[in-house]
């Protein structure tokens, strides 16, 4: 029955072949001139899910030609390009839908039906960034200055104490380099500001931050009472909606000035971002509220102002508030974000269950868009689907992270555009290499690192100083290193170590600091694993690496500290293969006492004291003690593999069998040597380790 039905469907499809007919965007491509009005751009090439590829012709104008897509549905811009030159409304491309064109012929140059993408020369672009970088850095500075002036006046009238004055200089110098990593994304938004669209007040104020005069341009905007003009023309709305049919064009028109509204208020707050200061930030916080509460039907002014809740740690008001929104919300999709905020929320706080709840809310909600508007799940399924992943891997519960895994390859869709659709699939995949690692699916776990290392570039040109970049370089380099894909393994942590060190030239905050420690932990682990201790030698001296664990003081986060302590432990294994034998040693007996000192550290000194003292013995010709220190560790890991059977734990073992083959063999026992060599090859579960057991053989 199942054939016929589908002969039947196919014949049907043959016989009308026009049934199923086409939709069709109009676009528009210009190029941005200040605040002259913008002229078309021909030659462009765009390109968009399910309609291919087009290019703009000499009046700026494309078509896109959907094969399946209709009115509402979301557009996956796949590529805008023209060389030279850089998207400047990437925001707006982003929540693009594809709209309903009811008249004839193509629509005017002016009618909301036409999607309009403004590009600018990428030279244009960029002088934009230095200059705004360049008074926004000036006006940091400036601030810096007259707090430390201040300070030194309160300290001069003996109103501060010398130990006071100190820590309170340092945190200042701290906040300063903090708040100055994160520059970069309020200069590129407001670059992006197109002039043209602008009337003469927010002119005024671009020219003014243009000139370094914040206070001015931020009066202006407060002048202008945005959030009250925006409350009222709400208000009238309602009032007009209520009313006779004629007057549907002047509620219109009050929709196009709120969003028009929208957008100013969106670029009063990333100005007082940029601007920066306490007061600056509370001012941003002060508009999202007062946004929202001037109208509380639009969902994304609850998302910003549930998200700014969260980051000042009012992380109950900013759930509460998300709840709300749950339950007025009518559009699915939506909907379905609100619970996705949720499950980021409680995460963050640690929540697993809540956030796991949340998760599953999500999937409930947007599920159903996976069949009838798959790109736009698309873009929401990596966000439920990571968290809830983590909860079941992070439990051991691999049979219920089976089916979760295998959805996300089969509905495989990255938007390459979206900035954060790509961190998010970005993450998921770590979860998803962790996952089909431990069970052993080697070709599913270099599925997903071949996918991390096709997304990671794109995100590292859109978020250059994005921690999640280096680690998803790092997340790879097992999977490639035991699959026998080296080279490419090692040309990632080069990669990975060479956007470290630009992210410590860029910040000298303790929060990337914190965030680089753990990165270099990673990367080492890799290396050492991978036994490339010169490549790991050289990163080790670096000027990045040393400056970072010589600012560092112990951390607030436990799980910093303990994988700075790990680090140090690989630093001693390198040093030890480098031939600095005494020096290895005083740095191991150091830093495994760090260890066991640690509550989650202390289970692994059973490991890292034998595994040491193997190599430390072998070093020195005490082949005697380094054998019985390789039989304490393959007891444990025989142990922990016929417990999981996962190929983690063959991997230990497999290495432990070899590290006491190449005791015998340097004990000159021939015997053991071989027989060892064979244990060995009977738990090899990677083609790395038929690497490494063929070099010991030699």
């Amino acid at each position: 029955m199942k054939v016929y039905r589908l002969l039947l469907i196919a014949a049907l499809c043959l016989a009308f072949p026009y049934a199923w007919a086409q939709t069709t965007q109009y676009g528009l491509v210009e190029e941005y001139q200040g605040k002259q009005p913008k002229t078309a751009l021909p030659h462009v090439i765009v390109a968009a899910s399910n309609a291919g590829v087009t290019q703009s012709g000499a009046d700026g104008r494309f078509e896109l030609h959907f094969r399946t897509l209709h009115a509402g549905d979301a557009i996956q811009f796949r590529r805008v390009e023209l060389s030279g030159y850089e998207v400047m409304n990437t925001e707006a491309l982003e929540v693009q839908r594809v709209a309903l064109w009811a008249g004839e012929g193509v629509p005017a140059v002016d009618d909301p039906a036409l999607v309009r993408i403004v590009m600018a020369p990428r030279a244009v672009l960029q002088k934009l960034r230095d200059d705004y970088r360049t008074v926004a850095s000036r006006r940091y500075e400036q601030r810096l200055q007259l707090n430390e002036k201040e300070l030194e006046r309160l300290r001069r009238e003996g109103k501060l104490a010398e130990e006071q004055y100190n820590a309170r200089m340092n945190a200042l110098e701290e906040e300063y380099e903090e708040k100055l990593s994160k520059l970069e994304t309020y200069i590129d938004k407001f670059a992006r500001i197109d002039l043209s669209d602008l009337d003469q007040d927010e002119q005024r104020i671009v020219e003014l931050v243009q000139q370094g005069k914040f206070e001015e341009a931020l009066q202006i905007y407060e002048d202008q009472h945005l959030q009250e003009r925006l409350k009222q023309n709400r208000s009238d709305i309602e009032q007009l909606t209520a009313v006779r049919t004629q007057l549907d064009e002047a509620a219109r028109k009050k929709e196009q000035e709120i969003a028009r509204l929208r957008q100013s208020i969106g670029r009063q707050v990333t100005l007082l971002l940029m601007a920066g200061g306490e007061e600056n930030y509370m001012k941003a916080h002060r508009i999202y509220r007062e946004t929202f509460l001037a109208d509380t039907t639009y969902t994304s002014a609850r998302r910003d102002y549930s998200r700014s809740l969260r980051n000042l740690g009012e992380e109950e008001e900013a759930a509460r508030l998300l709840r709300d929104g749950i339950e007025v919300e009518k559009d699915l999709f939506l909907r379905g974000m609100l619970y996705i905020d949720l499950a980021h929320l409680y995460s963050l706080s640690g929540k697993a269950e809540q956030s796991l709840r949340y998760a599953q809310g999500a999937d409930s909600v947007l599920t159903p868009y996976i069949s009838s508007i798959p790109q736009v799940a698309s873009r929401a399924l990596p966000s439920w689907s990571d968290f809830q992943l983590r909860y079941y891997f992070d439990q051991g519960d691999m049979a219920a992270c089976q089916p979760i895994a295998d959805r996300m390859m089969q509905l495989w869709a990255p938007d390459t555009l979206l900035t954060e659709s790509l961190y998010d699939y970005l993450s998921v995949l770590a979860i998803m290499t962790d996952y089909y690692s431990t069970m052993g699916d080697s070709e599913s776990a270099l599925w997903c690192a071949r996918q991390t290392l096709t997304l990671n570039p794109t995100y590292e040109k859109k978020a250059p100083t994005e921690p999640t970049i280096v680690d998803g370089y790092l997340n790879v380099c097992y999977t490639l290193m035991n699959e026998g894909r080296e080279q490419e393994a090692w040309q990632s942590v080069r990669h990975a170590a060479k956007l470290m060190d630009q992210h410590v030239k860029m910040s000298g905050s303790r929060q990337v600091y914190e965030t680089l420690i753990v990165q270099y932990y990673s990367l080492m682990e890799v290396l050492v694993a991978g036994q490339q201790y010169a490549l790991a030698d050289s990163i080790m001296q670096s000027e990045a690496a040393r400056k970072v664990f010589a600012r560092t003081v112990q951390s607030r986060n436990a799980v910093t500290n303990l994988k700075e302590a790990l680090y140090h432990y690989y630093e001693a294994r390198v040093m030890l293969q480098m031939g600095r034998v005494a020096e290895s040693e005083a740095l191991a007996k150091k830093w495994l006492e760090v260890i066991a000192a640690d509550e989650e550290g202390s289970g692994l000194v059973p490991y890292l004291q034998p595994d040491y003292r193997a190599r430390y013995c072998l070093a020195r010709g005490q082949y005697k003690e380094a054998v019985k220190q390789c039989n304490q560790l393959i007891e444990l890991a025989k142990a922990a593999y016929a417990e999981s059977q996962d190929a983690w734990d063959a991997d230990n073992l497999c290495r432990y069998y070899l590290l006491l083959a190449e005791v015998h063999w340097a004990s000159g026992n021939k015997g053991k040597f071989q027989k060892t060599l064979e244990l060995a090859k009977s738990v090899a579960v990677y083609p790395f380790h038929k690497k490494m057991i063929g070099e010991v053989e030699k």
